[in-house]
């Protein structure tokens, strides 16, 4: 994060990003680090490490939009690295969930983070009838053979709870590989207009994948319902309800 910040503001500035969500920031709770990698025009939100050096998660958001931070989801999962934030909209239909994650083998295996991520999911979906969008470097290649163990697990997972990654493209690419580990998954992929990665080599060996997300609510629909009068009944006695 300060070793490319410089290229990371030119990234942020050369595209419409209203949020970006980081993995590995490798940041500490310094003010004058903090201030050194605000951007004009952002808000943010970091979740550091305490002890173990690296990780980290974070997010920019531009100061236009309005978010509440929920922290009480990232108690629900302390081992986790996440951090989640709560975007208002008239209705449940056009308020927005938005998480960041980033597994690290250094902190919790495989098998045991699949545990806390499914009892963190089981959580939000009961506590949260709006969209979801969870991003981050799952460090899971979804690219990867059928007969890997953690990949089939982790599809299966989401496949449990209805949600959906809808990344498609690799997001880090090397001279003799190609993976998809960085994810963006949601419980509604018919609100995602459109998806796609940035090329960030200047930033990261990753590249960043990207959506754009309709927030809007949807507008009313109305429907007819045909009721027959039964007290006066011919054949002409009905009632039009608007419903």
């Amino acid at each position: 994060m300060v070793s490319t910040f410089n290229e990371f503001a030119l990234t942020i500035q050369s595209y419409p990003l209203d949020i970006v969500t980081l993995s590995e920031t490798w940041l500490k709770n310094h003010k004058e680090l903090l201030e050194y990698v605000s951007i004009p025009g952002y808000a943010t939100e970091f979740r550091h490490r305490d002890v173990i050096k690296g990780g980290g998660v974070g997010a920019y958001i531009k100061e236009s939009i309005k978010y509440k931070r929920r922290k009480d989801i990232e108690e629900v999962k302390p081992q986790l690295e996440h951090l989640w934030l709560e975007i208002p909209g008239k209705n449940r239909n056009s308020r927005l969930l938005l998480g960041v994650m980033y597994r690290s083998e250094r902190i919790l295996t495989p098998n045991v983070w699949l545990e806390h991520l499914e009892d963190l999911l089981s959580h939000i979906l009961v506590t949260w009838d709006g969209l979801i969008v969870l991003t981050g470097d799952m460090n899971i290649d979804l690219l990867s053979p059928s007969n890997n163990a953690i990949t089939n697990r982790y599809q299966s997972l989401l496949d449990i709870f209805n949600l959906q990654q809808v990344v498609t493209l690799p997001t880090r690419v090397t001279k003799s590989s190609s993976s998809l580990i960085d994810h963006i998954i949601t419980n509604n992929s018919s609100r995602i207009s459109s998806t796609g990665v940035i090329p960030c080599s200047i930033v990261s060996d990753h590249d960043g994948p990207f959506v754009c997300i309709n927030v809007r609510a949807k507008r009313f629909q109305p429907r007819y319902k045909y009721i027959r009068n039964m007290k006066t009944f011919n054949e002409l006695d009905f009632m039009f309800v608007f419903c």
